[in-house]
Order: structure tokens, then sequence, then C-alpha cells
């Protein structure tokens, strides 16, 4: 004699998290996390009085900010979303070279959000 156990089915479960007010969760956060990752950026400033360069010497000014975007998908594990950044530099931006300190931003907003229940 087979016991059937209470409780919520996992067909239930992951219907609820493949539908819409998972995926608007998801959706609300990444933005969130990608405003912020924005925010603590560094953008190049002619007028910052540390700066020796007029220009850039790669590409424009806001290049690595602006190429901050979330990516929307699925996988075998469900739908997923993930903020990244596809500018050249980011190691460089990141962790720092011989010529350039580390400014850390990526790491600046794991910390900030990485967190359980943060916001």
């Amino acid at each position: 004699m087979t016991r059937k156990v209470p409780g919520i089915k996992q067909s239930e479960i992951d219907k609820v998290i493949r539908g819409p007010k998972v995926k608007a969760a998801m959706m609300n956060k990444a933005v969130k996390v990608q405003d912020y990752w924005k925010s603590v950026s560094p953008v190049f400033d002619p007028t910052d009085p540390k700066e020796h360069r007029k220009n850039p010497e790669h590409g424009a000014a806001g290049d690595y900010r602006d190429s901050i975007v979330v990516e929307v998908g699925k996988d075998a594990q469900g739908p997923f979303v993930k903020v990244k950044t596809t500018d050249f530099k980011r190691f460089w931006i990141e962790f720092g070279t011989k010529t350039m300190p580390k400014r850390a931003p990526r790491l600046k907003t794991l910390a900030r959000f990485a967190k359980r229940g943060s916001t």
C-alpha cells in the first residue's frame, strides 16, 4: 500500500517558477543591479585633476558603463537573468593594471546584492 504524502507537487512548483510573476521579479532585480553597477562604474572625465589625458585611451567616455546589460535566457534549469558587461576593458577596470588603478565596480555590486534579502 502506497501512502500519499500531502504537499505541493514538483510540477506545481515548476509552473510557478517559470511563470510571469517570477520572471517579472527577476527582471526587476536585474534592473536594480544594472542601475547600481552603472552608478559605481568609472567614466573618463578630462576635467578630473588626476586625469593626465585629454581623451580616453581606448574607446569613448562611458563605454564601460554603457556596456552593462541585462541578458535574459533559458537553460536546462529554466529561465535566468544575468547582468554583465561586454566592454573589453572590464578586467582592467575591475582589477587594475600597471598604469590604471583597481576600480572594482563589479565587486562593489556583488557585495551590495549578494546578501540574502538585499535590495
